[in-house]
């Protein structure tokens, strides 16, 4: 079938044009804008279309007729539905350009990190130097000297490092909460570690890094999630003498008494001085659980413990 468009003859079939040419696409050298993008036939530039044999007019023609839609400055969504996050992050990836890679909470959500804020509207994408594209829509570039040389393949997304997207991510935020969520999350889920996010942060940070840097010291330090790094920043401003965060509570003679764990939902910290006497209590971080108090073998054991409750 042949159907003229704007004066030019083009295939009716545009669609399944598209698919032989993106079957074709993964196994040829794709050009340097697809590189940080796997060819996927809903997602395409007007390059990519071209090399399929689709001309701007009939993607004029698709357009008109709401059959697809204009994602980006070249950058087009070949159905009329709304783009997936996947789809937003691939056409982000193609506008970008050479070397391009996806950052900030958008990568962490291709991670699947729960923590990753839904609400940041803005796609953060890191390139070169020698990438001139600027922002626009959806997406934010940033072209900086220290863009991922060995991008991690997430399907078919090119995602920088854990390290560096959550660090990305955390200087975008203004919830300290959210910030300690997502550093407790990577680190417990050994994603990384907090040694991992405190060297990406001396390279990479910038200004704004304060609730990022305090909240890789807490986690550091032994706590396990954000109402876990709020508790521990309550006993700081109590100036109490020193506390340790999540460890084996024992009694004198070795026995184990008590840890906090996922499965049971309490700060075990030890408080007071190295070499003195230390009470040891338990704080519930869960509002179904139990008020706080103190763990009656590990007081008569320490001496005697604050009132926590």
């Amino acid at each position: 079938m042949i159907t003229k468009l704007g004066g030019v003859h083009e295939f009716g079939d545009v669609h399944s044009r598209l698919r032989l040419s993106t079957a074709s696409c993964t196994r040829t050298s794709t050009t340097a804008r697809e590189r940080s993008v796997v060819p996927m036939d809903s997602v395409l530039t007007v390059a990519s279309a071209a090399a399929a044999g689709v001309s701007r007019h009939a993607i004029a023609h698709q357009v008109s007729r709401g059959r697809w839609l204009r994602l980006l400055p070249g950058v087009y969504l070949t159905h009329g539905g709304t783009p997936t996050p996947v789809e937003r992050a691939a056409a982000a990836l193609l506008f970008a350009g050479e070397g391009a890679v996806l950052s900030g909470s958008h990568a962490l959500q291709r991670y699947a990190v729960r923590s990753a804020p839904l609400s940041v509207a803005k796609i953060l994408v890191l390139t070169p130097m020698s990438n001139a594209r600027r922002s626009a829509g959806f997406v934010f570039v940033r072209r900086t000297h220290l863009a991922p040389a060995q991008p991690v393949r997430i399907g078919r997304l090119a995602v920088a490092p854990i390290t560096r997207a959550v660090i990305d991510a955390c200087l975008g935020l203004r919830s300290q909460r959210t910030v300690r969520a997502i550093v407790a999350e990577v680190v417990q889920r050994r994603r990384c570690s907090a040694a991992d996010l405190a060297a990406e942060l001396a390279v990479s940070g910038r200004r704004g890094s304060a609730f990022c840097r305090a909240a890789i010291l807490e986690v550091g330090a032994g706590a396990w999630s954000a109402p876990e790094c709020e508790v521990g920043e309550l006993f700081r401003r109590a100036h109490l003498p020193g506390f340790e965060q999540n460890i084996d509570v024992c009694d004198e003679a070795g026995d184990w008494l008590a840890c906090g764990d996922r499965s049971n939902p309490m700060i075990i910290a030890k408080v007071g001085e190295v070499g003195k006497s230390a009470g040891t209590v338990a704080v519930r971080t869960r509002r179904s659980g139990r008020p706080g108090r103190c763990v009656p073998r590990a007081r008569a054991s320490a001496g005697s413990a604050g009132n926590c409750g």
